[in-house]
């Protein structure tokens, strides 16, 4: 039992200095005592322990993480990614039935991998042949170009059609949909027959919902880049690259719901008239 407190609060120090690099131990001390209970002499207990392991450096009286401890744990996570997350299978993504799955991300690219991989898995493993779904700002095509033009090819090949509603009017946002192939895509901008917040994306297909949900943070740095840009010459890789890549508080809800998604469904074909 105390081997385990002991890794407990060495797990939450590490936590704590990913958040708030150059920390006092005493600082540390008392953000430890708000979850546990531990002494100052156990924090640095436990500081010393991570120095000599390499995973904390101490400059004056302050600790952070040692980033030769931290690029390898990001080697780590991003092997953890790609065999777990991105070769998921598509038993391992859909729910069972009438139930649902949450996933939590801190980054837009590592949420839209997931996004896909879902939409593909439902299309495969059920008969649908439509998707509707409701965009404030398709972001996720400029995203990883490559990546989502390949998702979309499948809607040509397979006879999938998409009817999407895009939540703003903006160059890019009319830029993405006059350049998406009309034999399967379908859209309306500035309008929807059931959604309108601009902080949530949703996609029907077959009896499944996805729900995407971003923070306020993310909310406005992505509305801030599409009312900035008002050409293909106001683009700018950076300014893209640093909104994709800044940290936020993303969810995505994969909820298998027949009842539900027939009700909005019925809503986007009167909407579409098919």
């Amino acid at each position: 039992m105390v081997s385990s407190d002991v890794q407990r609060l060495e797990q939450q120090l590490v936590r704590l200095l990913a958040d708030y690099p150059s920390s006092t131990a005493g600082w540390l001390h008392q953000q430890c005592r708000a979850a546990r209970s531990c002494t100052v002499q156990g924090v640095y207990h436990e500081l010393r322990k991570l120095q000599k392991r390499g995973v904390v450096v101490k400059v004056g009286d302050c600790y952070s993480l040692s980033l030769s401890w931290a690029f390898e744990f990001v080697q780590f996570a991003d092997r953890i990614y790609d065999n777990y997350v991105a070769s998921a299978s598509h038993l391992e993504i859909l729910p069972e039935h009438n139930s649902s799955k949450t996933w939590h991300f801190s980054n837009l690219l590592r949420l839209d991998d997931l996004w896909v991989q879902a939409m593909v898995a439902i299309f495969t493993c059920s008969d649908a042949k439509e998707k509707f779904g409701w965009n404030p700002h398709p972001w996720f095509y400029f995203a990883q170009i490559e990546k989502v033009a390949q998702y979309y090819r499948l809607f040509k090949q397979r006879g999938w059609r998409y009817y999407s509603t895009i939540g703003g009017d903006t160059f890019l946002d009319r830029h993405y949909a006059e350049s998406m192939d009309a034999s399967f895509f379908e859209y309306r901008t500035g309008q929807a027959p059931v959604f309108d917040d601009m902080s949530r994306y949703y996609a029907l297909i077959g009896d499944y919902i996805i729900t995407v949900k971003l923070d306020a943070a993310t909310t406005g740095r992505i509305e801030e880049l599409f009312r900035s840009i008002r050409c293909l010459a106001d683009a700018d890789y950076q300014s893209v690259s640093r909104v994709l890549n800044s940290r936020g508080t993303l969810s995505l809800k994969l909820e298998h719901n027949p009842q539900k998604v027939k009700k909005y469904v019925r809503k986007f074909k009167e909407f579409f008239g098919v």
